[in-house]
């Protein structure tokens, strides 16, 4: 069957299916909640920082952290659209809802390195160089810390029967 699952029967034009995607633990949409938590914290943190220490590169990672934010948000409204049931009309549910978000999160990247690089051309026209070093190597760090942080959150699976905290992909 194309579909996740069997077909159990049609009721009012819904497929009536056992989707295992559907059916699964909500922990990687919690997953990306604290990542979309903890990376709109210290976007803000860092625009602050990048604003004091007149530094791009930092604003630059602000405005990354900013599209990482979007590009969560919109991969958890995927999720949360995906789990719709199938109905006879589609058949496939609405897990294309996914690709839409992933091409709308590219988009957002694009338009911000659009933004960067006008910054920079500007700084370069303007010969505006002049940067608070401390400031800057203190959000750098501080960001450096956050981002390994979510790098763990999104790529360890925590086995409920076993409870052991393993890498993604790797099995028992």
């Amino acid at each position: 069957s194309p579909l996740h699952g069997s077909i159990h029967h049609l009721q009012d034009g819904i497929c009536c299916t056992e989707d295992p995607i559907r059916e699964s633990s909500n922990f990687g949409r919690n997953k990306l909640i604290v990542a979309i938590f903890v990376c709109t914290l210290f976007c803000v943190v860092e625009a602050v920082g990048g604003y004091l220490s007149n530094s791009l590169a930092i604003f630059t990672d602000a405005c990354h952290m900013l599209t990482d934010v979007v590009g969560y948000l919109i991969q958890l409204a995927g999720i949360i659209i995906a789990r719709r049931r199938s109905t006879t009309r589609m058949a496939y549910g609405w897990h294309r809802a996914e690709v839409l978000g992933s091409l709308m999160s590219v988009f957002t990247i694009w338009i911000t390195s659009g933004i960067i690089s006008y910054l920079a051309v500007m700084r370069i026209i303007n010969k505006s160089f002049e940067i608070e070093a401390n400031t800057m190597i203190i959000t750098a760090s501080i960001g450096i810390l956050l981002n390994i942080v979510i790098g763990v959150i999104l790529a360890y699976n925590v086995d409920a029967n076993a409870s052991q905290v393993r890498p993604k992909g790797l099995t028992k």
